[in-house]
């Protein structure tokens, strides 16, 4: 779950624009919810670290 301040709308937009492209999109889905899997074992303590691998 992800949390939004309300005037955060170029936010909120970015992510619901993810969601409906990965529900449309199972394949890639499925190898995205993998590689964040993988990005969160690896940078287990370094979050900055894997939302920028996340987003490469």
């Amino acid at each position: 779950m992800d949390v939004f301040r309300s005037t955060d709308a170029y936010e909120i937009n970015r992510h619901m624009a993810l969601r409906y492209y990965l529900r449309a999109h199972e394949v890639i889905a499925k190898e995205y919810g993998e590689l964040i899997e993988k990005l969160a074992q690896h940078f287990r303590y370094d979050i900055d670290r894997y939302v920028k691998e996340k987003i490469l």
